[in-house]
């Protein structure tokens, strides 16, 4: 995996709205958690099961320890008497300000630790405002737990796929030396390593072929990142993840050690101290390196053909 470290291609999705989604699909949440609420469903079952949430990343293991979703059941120990008026004015803000899971994920979204990078989040300003839209999310967060291993397995079987249509379209960026051979020794040598699909084409087709592969590529790359696309869907779920298993810290930070408390001083980063968790910024890290090299040689093939062909840039 990737040792990077800072922003990736995919950092851009921790800010609250690029992960804003319609009016329809609020609707649709709602009502599902309203059916829930009848009485249709446990939603405590499975997160009172313990054992771990599991879930494969491209054949890797990510578990969420049972010890952390239970967190959200002491957030608010040690609070104390004293603390009781504050926690009452929290209680409070949180219920008349945040209507929506979408307003209290936006809010919480850039000012915690993210699973998608490693950035210091920013001070979110009034920390109670953070407090209270985590009090928002431990309320909601039981039953959103109970879907999560679905919710992620499907955004990561949807983004793997995403990921090896995408990586076929670029495979023949992949060896530079049929577009870009040496200085030294026959340049038409490179050619015997030509991908596949290039070896039955002309000089000219073959790089008319390139072009279209990039521009499909590109349209793929633009879908994943619209609303219900796989790179969309899956940054999405990292980030709800990361608030809600942040939530219970920040509420206890706030009520029981300091109602003035700086924001996110007061909260370290967890997710570089756990390897399972961590390997969801690896994975990002990881993708976003293989972005930045097919940017890099399709610049390199570019300039080849402006080169070849006589083309001004």
């Amino acid at each position: 995996m990737s040792a990077a470290t800072g922003e990736n291609a995919f950092s851009r999705f921790k800010e609250g709205e690029n992960i804003q989604v319609d009016r329809m699909r609020r609707v649709q949440s709602s009502w599902r958690d309203k059916w829930r609420s009848m009485g249709k469903k446990d939603a405590m079952e499975q997160v009172l099961g313990g054992a771990n949430i599991v879930v494969p990343v491209g054949g890797l293991g990510l578990a969420i320890p049972a010890a952390i979703v239970a967190s959200v059941a002491v957030a608010a120990t040690g609070i104390g008497v004293a603390g009781l008026g504050v926690a009452l004015a929290v209680f409070d803000l949180a219920y008349h300000r945040y209507s929506n899971r979408e307003g209290a994920h936006a809010q919480l979204s850039g000012h915690v630790w993210s699973l998608i990078d490693d950035v210091r989040p920013e001070p979110p300003g009034k920390s109670e405002d953070l407090a209270a839209a985590s009090l928002y999310l431990l309320r909601e967060g039981v039953a959103q737990l109970d879907e999560m291993r679905n919710k992620l397995t499907t955004a990561v079987n949807n983004f793997d796929k995403f990921w090896s249509e995408y990586e076929n379209l670029n495979s023949w960026l992949t060896d530079k030396a049929w577009y870009d051979p040496p200085s030294s020794g026959p340049a038409r040598a490179a050619l015997v390593n030509l991908p596949p699909p290039l070896k039955s084409l002309s000089e000219d087709d073959r790089v008319m072929y390139c072009f279209l592969q990039r521009d499909k590529a590109v349209n793929l790359w633009n879908t994943a990142n619209e609303q219900n696309g796989a790179v969309f869907e899956l940054m999405r779920r990292l980030n709800h993840l990361g608030n809600y298993l942040q939530a219970p810290m920040i509420v206890a930070s706030y009520l029981a050690d300091d109602q003035n408390a700086k924001f996110p001083d007061c909260i370290k980063d967890q997710f570089n101290k756990n390897a399972l968790v961590k390997t969801w910024r690896d994975v990002c890290y990881h993708r976003s390196d293989q972005l930045k090299a097919y940017e890099a040689n399709y610049k390199t093939f570019v300039s080849a053909v402006y080169k070849k062909y006589n083309i001004a840039a």
